[in-house]
């Protein structure tokens, strides 16, 4: 074998070897959206939240408020099954935290939607909405009731492809 036809199978070898990698770029992508990028949904309450390093919590001597979040998501959707959504958090004392995740197209109107309550002391709920709901151009966003007086932390919510 010469010189020339090493190289050319060298570079036969590493084009497949990078269209390998590219093609696996999105596949399993997720996207972690902090709560602490939740906010009142009730623009006057935004002052009874409370921002820590775990998320977003009700003040003290507050009662359980909505909040909203907007839900950063993977364009197009590389999974044949949808978006999945790990919604996470914590509630103290068997209060309850309800979330609702909903899509919307470009022009406003509804797609869908999906949700979840819990009274677990640490929650990790899984929720998902089908592909006729989560089209490329579709925006998320979640709706959660958390409970009041520092008796539970919204996490977070992570993204993926199903």
């Amino acid at each position: 074998m010469t010189m020339k036809t090493k190289i050319g199978w060298w570079l036969v070898a590493g084009m497949l070897g990078l269209a390998a990698n590219l093609s696996d770029a999105t596949a399993g992508e997720q996207i972690n959206v902090h709560g602490i990028a939740c906010y009142a949904k009730n623009g006057a309450q935004q002052g009874d939240l409370e921002y820590v390093p775990a998320g977003v919590r009700v003040k003290a001597g507050i009662v359980p408020r909505e909040i909203a979040c907007a839900v950063a998501r993977t364009s197009p959707i590389t999974g044949p099954d949808g978006l999945g959504f790990f919604v996470d958090g914590s509630n103290n004392f068997s209060q309850t935290t309800s979330c609702t995740i909903y899509s919307y197209d470009f022009t406003g109107s509804f797609l869908g939607s999906a949700q979840f309550s819990s009274t677990s002391a640490n929650y990790d709920n899984f929720l998902s909405l089908p592909p006729a709901n989560t089209p490329g151009f579709a925006y998320i966003g979640m709706i959660c009731t958390i409970p009041g007086n520092t008796n539970g932390t919204m996490r977070g919510v992570t993204v993926f492809d199903l």
